[in-house]
């Protein structure tokens, strides 16, 4: 019986992380271009755009203060300290990427293997890899990937101030 709703229980996991993660998603208060909070009916949200919102390089460049004196070097660090952050930003959500595009194959392997992994719990001898405590473990540690990461990218949306505010703090 418990071969035949092996694959049922892995899906209700999937999908209880999934669910987990949508919580978080769309308590993530969405944000246009210009600052303005997006109304639900303009369809799906843009994360990017909250994330240059909070870390705005064109506005940090702009600024006055590269006007004065000495101007020029500060303008020139400030560039190359930009774009070394923008590249590592970048191989972040990259990295980030990939971690997911490895959670999905994960997850169907789980799928694929849990009728074996719920058999394996039945015998008195311990199968490796395949057995149920360590099937059990992968499936749990990658389900919960996502909401885990909406979760840390809820708290980094809500608690970092605007660019202007982090620029007008640097600049002091």
């Amino acid at each position: 019986l418990l071969i035949n709703f092996s694959l049922f229980t892995t899906k209700v996991v999937i999908d209880a992380s999934n669910i987990l993660a949508k919580i978080f998603y769309n308590n993530i208060v969405p944000v246009n271009q210009n600052g303005v909070v997006q109304p639900e009916d303009e369809g799906e949200k843009s994360i990017s755009v909250n994330i240059i919102n909070k870390y705005n390089p064109q506005q940090i460049i702009s600024k006055t203060i590269y006007n004065q004196e000495g101007g020029g070097a500060m303008f020139i660090f400030t560039t190359f300290v930009l774009i070394i952050m923008t590249v590592y930003t970048a191989y972040i959500f990259f990295s980030v990427a990939m971690l997911f595009v490895a959670r999905v194959i994960s997850l169907w392997i789980s799928m694929i293997f849990s009728p074996i992994a719920f058999a394996s719990n039945t015998l008195p001898f311990n199968i490796g890899s395949l057995g149920f405590s360590k099937w059990s473990e992968e499936l749990l540690k990658n389900a919960f990937l996502a909401p885990l990461f909406i979760f840390f990218l809820y708290i980094v949306m809500s608690l970092w101030p605007d660019s202007s505010t982090t620029l007008d703090i640097c600049l002091i």
